[in-house]
Parts: structure tokens; C-alpha cells; sequence
């Protein structure tokens, strides 16, 4: 790859496989492998929703998010919801007929039926959810079955929207916060004062869209109102010093208002009002939600605002009390002028009463509650119709409670009504079998679809399950549309902007559709097994296994002639009683492998525990069936204290099994140190560790032969020069054995006899008639020889996995020297996690360069672990090496850690290479600015002629600090020097913003440093200086008439150059400026006389700006910036 690389930059290929056309070809083949996999599924499940969502790009461009929603149903595994993202289009047309129109080509290209859709969501805009002209109307006139659910989240927003805006008290306490944060977040002085008091919660703003989600900026205030004042007050203090009186003014009013008895008890009233919000919110966003969950969120938000509203108030003053007790406020209520109506003379006078302070807080209490209980029974009222429909469906509570009213066949007949899927009176008699079927644990919709495909009873429940999987269907919310958008921001950035619409969907598919994998049913296989009839032949098991949990899961991978017994909370001492009486009942068996233990370990009593064994040893000495006593699994990482404790029992009875003459199977050298065999606990074995297990317990009868693979004095495998190896023959093919094969597997042994190799270990270990392993191994590789080289590879590899050969490399490392074998697996443990430790760096090395996160969104699956995984694909012995535990290498320290020495190591480089300067002289360039936390950070760049003459600027890092004065700064840059070994004597230049902190004659970063190195010139940025003038010019022009005159008058009399006007600089879009900055340098000539004839006509009145405009334009430093 290196050399192709190499070629590809020098021009000595034509084809390198690289440029852009060949990646968007990739792209877009990866996600039309993506999209049909999809469809397939979609495919499969028949019926489908879709949820749509609308948003611009960075381009200015209307992006439809598309999301099919399916109920995957597989027999004996059960069901799961996935909602899949199918695709970016492009809007041109934004309204309904438009967004239609689009929606129904993109379903064309997949090729899915619209007659299958059987729900559709989307936001609450007209254009979508319109009844006459919208989206889900013009779907519904094609499709009547395709039912419209409006998003639960996006409604739930406009609940609380419209009660937060419904009271004057409510807008001015959310205006109190945004000031709040406004006020803190516009300094970076004023923040790292806040931090200093507030600790725990960090004062966030208000969102202006979700309006649920500002629970997190009242969060704070709720529980650190007392720390919030004090940081008020110490700003203020500090604004006091400084003489900023707005500061002073802000500060003081919101610390005032913030500590008055109304506020507080606002915050009470509105954290519990927005929390349950936010709870019910947050799961109805979940794409495992359906549509009853929706009813019973809304149901409970309802009974809460119910209940807040009749003693809600009173629960808000006890808490606030607390608070205010803390904070020494008085707790009264304040006092607003009472409204005064103009009165008429009549016959009897009326009465105007006077409320209280506290009544008229009553009043704007209740408002945003009662908007809130009207909102929701408004906007939720179409939940009435999908009961109406899937009401009886609900929970089998609800179907005994339809069927005893009698309601349950008018349901049916609704239902087919509606949708010909189902048939009323089949599915009449299927609900009220499963009603009284199904067990009691079963209840939602989703539990009942599962249990009917877990228990493959689908011929039972036809009607019913159809039904189940229209409900599921539904979707709730389009917050999977939403989600998308996250991957469109990353992917459409300023960068590329101008992607086009194609090249958008093919990323956005590959980027957020979920992966198809081969491995989906590997997925469900640990779920899968509800239970396994145990078959058992005429003349009984051959080998019966008796233990603990440990071999509960080890059932279904036995053969017939193998029966296990697993009795999960007994202990040595249980086994024992009943151990005569088990084998009693099995005459048949030949072999009897006992494994427990673990549990005795957890109670400390290792003399009753060995008692215990003892006695159990002697009651199986006398069976005539033989005897394996399995030893105890090691555990991983789980404490020093039971780890030593089961390796002391492994020791003992070792030695005890071997003193009384029964079997011993070591599982110590075995599933020691392999972490990928165990579960995520660490004590229970998982598939893989179950399977070996297995293999290292059950064994087979038949034991003839001779094994002439390893003589038995050979103490090496005999690896010879593969020239001298038998030569195949393979059609017109010859096949011989390689060289690197030896590397590979080093267990290898050719045979001269067999004319074949064999494994060295194994064939050493088998030549033992009498080890339980040998009727388990492979006799191709003991005894036979293997000679297929054909399928050499393949073998080697599925022998090296195998049990048998891990235990005989176990042996046969225990008869080596202590320390050779520790070297020796030192040695390629080492170059194993080298080699898998360069790829992580590689990869660290290549997120960093293009500015990418290396967690990304899933602190699993990250984006690091993504990039070393896909190496894997074509690297077998990386993809080894990542299947053991190897998480450690992706942990964020081990991160941090490499992008810091990758960057001492840059900025060593940058160093050194200044330093080899014939004549060192260097200057700096240093600037500020906020990141997106409000941090102040310093960027320092060094500036050097190199020793071609060729100047060059190089970035140097950004130094974060609290505290922006001058002599800060100048200590950084200095000490940035100091860290990089560059002598301040060498500085010859320094430049820095208009800002007083750096450019300041007396107290500024660069007076400072001007005082340790005189020779050190300050150059104000001329970019800074041009813009300014320009931005001047351009005021000069929009606010004086006669100059816009003049010069007009005098470009236009240049023939060669177009007139333009000269404008000012846009304050915000910086892109809009390069017009303004054109448009000088194409009329330079015309400015300079148009001021000139400026500065003349104005001589006696004295203007200053004109002539300084003249004065500075005339520079050729101006020019220049």
C-alpha cells in the first residue's frame, strides 16, 4: 500500500484508485448495499409507517428527512421495532402537494408498495399535517389505511409553550434566566466567577424550541439559588472595581429580583411542572414506544397537572421555604398598585374589591395550568380514534375487561372495518383464547407479538398477530427524522456546502442506516433459547454432566449421548446426598463429570468446603462408571480475595483427585486471562467460553490406534524447508506448502512418515491413550497427517481455536522452564498488542487530522473503535487481536495521552527545525477568542524565514486561561517559548489584535514584552487596520450625500472600470465583506481623488475623518492589509 501511495503521488500509475469520482462510486455502491438491505426487511415485514421531518442545510437548501418504521418478526426469536432511515430529499417544493410529490418517487425507487403503509407522523407544520392540502391528507386520499399520528413530542412542546406564554409571571421569570445566562456567558471573567461558586450544575440557556428541555436552565437555579447570589454579588463587586456600570446595574436588579419570595416559589412550580414533561417526552422519543404508550404518558401528565393544580402552590411555598431560609428573605408576597375602574353615579353604589398580592399570584399560577390541562385534552383528543380502533389491544387487562362487557366483537368488527387484514371473527375467538393462554406476565402489545413468535404458535394467532403488528406500526413521534439531522450537520459542513443532493444521501445512508450485517442472527441467538426438549436415545445418555449454574447453558450445545443436570443454587454438599441416587437412575452412563464448588467459595470456609469434597470423592470412588471432578472457573478481574481463594481449592483438589485415583480437568490453565470467554460480570461463562468448556468436559469412548505423529523423543516441531514438502496436485494446478505457514502456526510438525503435518502439542499430548482429551481431537492432526493444502489455512486456523488444542499448549507449556515459557508468551503477547496498538495510533493520527471525534456518539462504538474495525477486514491478525479485551486501548485516557505526545512531538519537530536556522530570528503572533464553553483561548503562531528564503507561519497550539489582562497573556506567550526551548533573545517581531490587552502601550502583551526584548518590533495586524478604514469609507459614503456624489461623479468618468458602490462591512457575514473590500481595491485610484477633492472642499470647517481617511489609505501598508 505504501509503495502504490508512493507511485500514486510520483505519476508512475495512471490509475490510483483515489480521486473523487472513485470515492463517490464507493459511497454511493456501500449505500445501495445499505438501502437494499433495508428494503428487504421492509420486504419482509409488509407493513411500514413513515415519518417525515423538514429542516435547511448549511446551504440554504430544504432537506426531507424519510424514516420507515417496520415490526421485524422472526419465528422462535421474537420481534423487534426499527425505525431506518432511507434517505436525504431535496424540497425544492416546500408545500404539501411538493413534499408529497417527492416522498411518493423516493417510495417508487425503493420499489415499496403504497398500499402497505399502515401509519405516518410528522411535525405539526401546516404543510404536513394540513387536513385539506397537506402531506398526510394527499397520502390518506391514496391510501386510506395509512393512518396520521401527530408527533407526541412536538405536541407536547406546544403545550408548554402555550402555557409558559399565557401568564405575565411565566414570561418574565423565563426572561429573568435568559438574562441570568446572558449575563455570565458574556465574559469569560464573568464565567469562571460563576464556576467558582456554583459547582454542581452549570447555568445553561433557555432552549427557543424545545421548551420541555428548559428544566435543565431552571436545574440550576433549583437547587444553587443560594451559590447563583453569591456569584451576583461577587460580580457585581467586581464590576464595581472595574467602573462597568452596566454590569453593575444588571447584576444587581437580577440578584434583587431573584431573591424575592415570588421568584422562588416560580422555580419550585416550574421544575416539577417541566420535569414530568420532560420525563414523558423523553420516552415517547424512543423507537421502541407504541401508540399506548403514548395514552398512558399523556394520562399521567394529566392526573399530575391535575393534582399540582389543587395543592400544588402549597407544596411549592414548604420547599421554597427551605431556600429562602438560607437565603434570609422575608417571604411575603409583593405588593402590585391595584387598578383603579372609573365609577358612575347610580342608584346603589357598587362594591370593588381589593386582592391581595398573593391572590393575583394565585391567578397567574393557575392560568398556565388550566392552558396546559385545555391544551392537552385539545391537542391529544386523536388519540380517541386509535382507541377506538386498538383500544381492546391495549393490555390483556383491557381485552378480559372488553370481553366481559360484551364490547370485545363490536371491536372486532371495527377494526376489519377499517383494514381488510384481519377477519372479525377469527380474531373474536384468538383474543379470548390468548386471554386466557397467555401467561400472566404477558401484557403489552409488544409482549404478546413476541410471545407469539418466541413460542411459534403463529398458526394459532394469524388474525391476531396481524393486528399486534398493525399497532406496533404506528409510529409516535418523528424524533428518528430529527436524529438524522445530527449526521446531516456533520456531514453537509462549511467544507461542503455544496454538496450535491446524491452525493448527501448516499453519506447520510451509509452514516446513520443501520448496518446489515450476516451477523444479525448471532445477534438473537443468546435470546432465542426459551427452552430445549431433551431427547434421549433407547439405550440412555453415554455421559452425564451433574453441576451448578455453571453448566446450565451448556445443554443445547451436547450431542444426544450426553445429558446434563444442573441444579443451580446447590453446593457441594447437595451434590453429594444426591450423587448415588442420580447415577442410579442413569445405568447407561459410562462417564460422569461433576462440577461445582463456586458456590461454597463465596462462604469462607475452606476446611468445611474440603470436608464436603471428601466426602463426595469417597461416594463416587465407589461407582463403576468413571469419574471427572471439573475444577472451579477462575474469575476475571473481580477481586484478589475469591480470585485466590478458587486457586487454592483448584490446587487441592487437584492433588486430592490425584491421590484417590479420579480424574482432574484443569480449567485454571484454560480460561485463565482469556476475558473474552466470560459474560460482562465476569464469573459466568458466555457461548464461546461455554462451547470450550464443553469440549474440555465431554469425551468419547472409542480409543484405538497408534499415534506415529511426534516421535517421542522430538522436543521441537520439525519445520523443514517446504521444497522438501509432499507437492500437490490440483487440476492444472500445483499446490505447495508455504513458508509463512510455519510463522503463522509454529505448533506445526511435518511427518516424513505420514507425508503430512500434524500438531506438535496435540499429536505429544494424544500419544497417551488414557487422556480424556484424545477421543476429542482431530486425527488429521495427531495421527493421520493433514496434506489438503487446499484448505490449509482454514484448518490451521479452526484447529487452533479448538479446546483440545488450547489444553495440550497448556501442557506442554507446564513442562517447559519457567522462564522460557514466560518470555515466550511475553514475547507474542508483545508483538500481538504492537502491532493492534499501531493501528490505534494510526487511527487516532487520521480522526485528529481530519478534526474528527474520536468517541463520536456511542461511547462503545466510537468513532476510533469504527476505523481500527474496518482495518481489521483486511488485517486477519488485528481482527484476532480486537476479538479479546482489548477496551483499554480505546479508553479516552489512552486517547488524551497519545494526541498529547503526537503534538509535543509536532511541535518538538517545529522546534528543532527553528532552531537549525543558520540565523535564529523568529517573531509571534498571538490571538483570542471564546470556545463554545465560554473558555477564553490563546492561539500562538510563530513566523520564520526558512533556509530558502521562503517565510513561513506556523500554528504553535491554544493556551487556555481565566484571566485576560495583559500581563496574563504576555506570560503565556513567553512561557510558550520557554516549553518550546526558543530564546527570547532571537524575537524579532510580534503582532496581536487592536484589543488593549495586547496592543496597550503600558499594561499590553506587547509593551510587556517589549520591555524584556526591545528588539522585539510590534506590528498591528493590517488586516484589522484595511478592514477598519474600509468599514470608515463606507460610513463616509451611506451617511454623507455629497461624497456619494462626488464619487460617483469620478468613477464613472473611468470608462475601464465599472462603478460600484462602496458600502459598509456587514457586522456578522463575513463572506459578504469581500464585495465591500473589491469594490475599494477596484476604484483605489477614484477613492484617493474623491477624498483629496473631499479634503480640499472642506478645509476651512476642519473634518478630521476625511483627511485621516486620506492620511491612512495613502499608506502603502493599508494597501497592503
Amino acid at each position: 500500500m505504501r509503495e502504490h501511495l508512493r507511485r500514486s503521488q510520483a505519476k508512475e500509475l495512471s490509475d490510483n484508485y483515489l480521486s473523487k469520482h472513485i470515492q463517490n462510486e464507493l459511497i454511493s455502491l456501500v449505500a445501495k448495499c445499505t438501502i437494499d438491505a433495508i428494503v428487504e426487511k421492509v420486504k419482509k415485514a409488509k407493513y411500514y409507517a413513515v415519518i417525515m421531518d423538514c429542516t435547511p442545510d448549511l446551504s440554504h437548501n430544504e432537506q426531507l428527512s424519510v424514516v420507515l418504521r417496520i415490526v421485524n418478526c422472526e419465528t422462535s426469536k421474537g420481534i423487534s421495532i426499527h425505525e431506518h432511515f432511507v434517505g436525504f430529499l431535496q424540497a425544492l417544493d416546500t408545500t404539501g402537494r411538493g413534499l408529497c410529490e417527492s416522498f411518493l418517487g423516493h417510495l417508487e425507487t425503493l420499489g415499496l408498495d403504497l398500499s402497505n403503509c399502515r401509519g405516518q407522523s410528522y411535525d405539526n407544520g401546516s404543510n404536513m399535517q394540513g387536513k385539506k392540502q397537506g402531506v398526510q391528507k394527499r397520502v390518506l386520499e391514496l391510501n386510506s389505511k395509512a393512518l396520521c399520528v401527530p408527533c407526541g413530542s412536538h405536541t407536547l412542546n406546544l403545550v408548554v409553550g402555550d402555557a409558559a406564554k399565557s401568564s405575565v409571571t411565566s414570561i418574565s421569570f423565563f426572561g429573568l434566566l435568559q438574562r441570568l445566562y446572558t449575563l455570565f456567558s458574556s465574559s469569560v471573567h464573568r464565567w469562571s466567577i460563576l464556576t467558582e461558586h456554583v459547582k454542581n450544575f452549570t447555568l445553561k440557556a433557555l432552549s427557543t424550541t424545545r421548551w420541555e428541555s428548559r428544566v435543565e436552565a431552571i436545574k440550576a437555579v433549583r437547587y444553587q439559588l443560594t451559590e447563583i447570589v453569591e456569584a451576583l454579588t461577587a460580580l457585581k463587586e467586581y464590576a464595581m472595581e472595574k467602573r462597568d456600570a452596566e454590569v453593575v446595574s444588571t447584576a444587581g436588579s437580577i440578584c434583587q429580583e431573584m431573591q424575592r419570595w415570588p421568584f422562588v416559589v416560580s422555580t419550585i412550580i416550574w421544575y416539577n411542572v417541566l420535569f414530568q414533561i420532560n420525563k414523558a417526552s423523553k420516552t415517547l422519543q424512543s423507537q421502541k414506544v407504541s401508540i399506548e404508550t403514548v395514552g398512558k404518558e399523556i394520562r399521567a401528565v394529566t392526573e399530575f397537572l391535575q393534582e399540582f393544580r389543587d395543592d400544588g402552590l402549597n407544596t411549592a411555598k414548604t420547599e421554597a421555604r427551605e431556600i429562602v431560609e438560607k437565603l434570609e428573605v422575608e417571604m411575603s408576597w409583593l405588593e402590585v398598585r391595584q387598578r383603579r375602574t372609573t365609577r358612575q353615579f347610580e342608584y346603589e353604589g357598587k362594591e370593588q374589591t381589593q386582592s391581595t398580592a398573593e391572590e393575583i399570584y394565585k391567578r397567574e399560577f393557575f392560568l398556565p395550568l388550566d392552558t396546559a390541562l385545555i391544551t392537552l385534552n385539545e391537542r391529544f383528543s386523536h388519540m380517541e380514534t386509535f382507541y377506538e380502533l386498538y383500544g381492546f389491544l391495549y393490555s390483556t387487562d383491557v381485552m378480559r375487561s372488553t370481553e366481559k362487557e360484551g364490547k370485545l366483537d363490536e371491536c372486532c368488527h371495527r377494526l376489519e372495518q377499517r383494514f381488510d387484514d384481519v377477519d372479525a371473527e377469527d380474531l373474536n375467538l384468538e383474543v379470548k383464547g390468548a386471554v386466557r393462554s397467555f401467561p400472566t406476565n404477558i401484557s403489552t402489545p409488544s409482549e404478546m407479538l413476541d410471545y407469539i413468535y418466541r413460542e411459534n404458535i403463529l398458526d394459532l394467532y394469524p388474525n391476531m398477530s396481524i393486528a399486534l403488528r398493525l399497532l406496533l406500526t404506528l409510529p409516535v413521534t418523528v424524533a428518528s427524522g430529527e436524529r438524522s439531522f445530527s449526521k446531516l450537520k456533520l456531514i453537509k459542513t462549511y467544507l461542503r456546502s455544496t454538496a450535491v443532493a446524491y452525493w448527501l444521501r448516499f453519506r447520510a445512508c451509509n452514516r446513520v442506516a443501520e448496518r446489515s450485517s450476516s451477523s444479525t442472527g448471532e445477534r438473537y441467538e443468546a435470546k432465542s433459547y426459551t427452552k430445549r426438549l431433551q431427547k434421549e436415545l433407547t439405550t440412555g445418555p453415554q455421559m452425564l454432566i451433574v453441576g451448578d449454574g455453571a453448566v446450565n447453558k451448556t445443554k443445547h450445545f451436547f450431542s444426544k449421548n450426553t445429558k446434563v443436570l444442573c441444579f443451580t443454587n446447590d453446593m457441594v454438599s447437595d451434590i453429594s446426598e444426591k450423587i448415588l441416587e442420580i447415577t442410579a437412575e442413569h445405568p447407561t452412563v459410562k462417564s460422569l463429570v461433576i462440577h461445582t464448588g463456586a458456590l461454597d467459595v463465596v462462604k469462607q470456609q475452606s476446611e468445611v468446603l474440603k470436608w464436603d469434597f471428601n466426602d463426595l470423592l469417597n461416594k463416587v470412588r465407589c461407582l463403576n462408571t468413571e469419574v471427572f471432578i471439573s475444577g472451579p472457573l477462575p474469575t476475571v478481574r473481580r477481586g484478589d480475595e475469591r480470585f485466590s481463594r478458587l486457586l487454592m481449592l483448584n490446587r487441592w483438589l487437584k492433588d486430592t483427585c490425584a491421590t484417590q485415583s479420579v480424574n482432574f480437568i484443569d480449567n485454571f490453565n484454560i480460561f485463565w486471562e482469556r476475558r473474552h470467554l466470560f459474560e460482562a460480570d465476569g464469573f459466568c461463562l458466555n457461548k464461546s467460553g461455554e462451547h470450550d468448556h464443553i469440549e474440555d468436559s465431554e469425551r468419547d469412548g472409542d480409543e484405538e490406534g497408534e499415534w506415529e505423529g511426534v516421535p517421542p523423543e522430538c522436543s521441537e516441531p520439525n519445520q523443514p524447508d517446504p521444497k522438501l514438502i509432499q507437492i500437490q496436485a490440483a487440476g492444472n494446478r500445483v499446490l505447495t506448502f508455504q513458508q509463512k505457514w510455519f510463522e503463522l502456526y509454529p505448533w506445526l510438525h511435518y511427518s516424513p512418515g505420514l507425508k503430512g503435518v500434524v500438531c506438535f502439542h496435540c499429536a505429544k499430548l494424544c500419544s497417551d491413550k488414557s487422556n480424556p482429551f484424545t477421543g476429542k481431537a482431530d486425527p488429521a492432526f495427531i495421527s493421520t497427517g493433514f496434506k489438503n493444502w487446499k484448505k490449509a489455512l482454514q484448518r490451521f486456523a479452526s484447529h487452533e481455536g479448538a479446546a483440545v488444542h488450547r489444553h495440550a499448549v497448556a501442557v506442554s507449556l507446564q513442562k517447559k522452564p519457567v522462564d522460557a515459557m514466560l518470555s515466550s508468551v511475553r514475547a507474542k503477547q508483545q508483538a500481538d498488542n504492537r502491532h493492534g496498538f499501531n493501528h490505534v495510533v494510526s487511527s487516532i493520527k487520521y480522526l485528529a487530522r481530519q478534526g474528527l471525534a474520536m468517541r463520536g456518539h456511542e461511547s462503545d462504538d466510537g468513532n476510533l473503535y469504527q476505523h481500527v474495525r474496518n482495518k481489521a477486514e483486511t488485517d486477519p491478525l488485528l481482527e484476532s487481536w480486537l476479538k479479546g479485551d482489548k477496551k483499554q486501548y480505546f479508553s479516552p485516557e489512552i486517547q488524551n495521552e497519545i494526541l498529547t505526545m503526537m503534538s509535543h512531538s509536532i511541535l518538538r519537530s517545529i522546534a528543532d527545525r527553528i532552531r537549525a536556522l543558520p540565523v535564529l530570528q523568529f517573531s509571534i503572533i498571538v490571538d483570542g477568542t471564546q470556545d463554545i464553553s465560554g473558555t477564553e483561548q490563546e492561539s500562538i503562531c510563530l513566523r520564520y524565514v526558512d533556509q530558502d528564503l521562503v517565510p513561513q507561519e506556523v500554528f504553535m497550539g491554544l493556551y487556555q486561561t481565566n484571566d485576560t489582562t495583559g500581563r496574563v497573556l504576555a506570560n503565556i506567550a513567553l512561557d510558550a517559548l520557554t516549553r518550546l526551548n526558543l530564546p527570547l533573545a532571537s524575537l524579532r517581531g510580534k503582532t496581536y489584535d487592536g484589543a488593549s490587552n495586547m496592543s496597550g502601550r503600558f499594561n499590553g502583551a506587547q509593551a510587556i514584552i517589549r520591555n524584556l526584548q526591545p528588539l522585539a518590533v510590534h506590528v498591528h495586524c493590517l488586516i484589522r487596520d484595511a478592514l477598519d478604514w474600509v468599514n470608515q469609507l463606507g460610513v463616509l459614503c451611506s451617511q454623507s450625500g455629497k461624497f456619494k456624489t462626488l464619487f460617483k461623479d469620478i468613477a464613472s468618468s473611468n470608462p475601464d472600470i465599472p462603478c460600484t458602490a462602496i458600502r459598509p462591512l456587514c457586522p456578522t457575514r463575513w463572506t459578504v465583506r469581500g464585495k465591500a473590500i473589491l469594490a475599494v481595491l477596484a476604484q483605489y485610484e477614484s477613492v484617493l481623488v474623491a477624498l483629496d477633492r473631499k479634503c480640499q472642499r472642506d478645509a476651512q470647517t476642519l473634518l478630521r475623518q476625511p483627511m485621516a481617511l486620506r492620511n491612512s489609505l495613502g499608506k502603502a501598508k493599508h494597501c497592503w492589509g
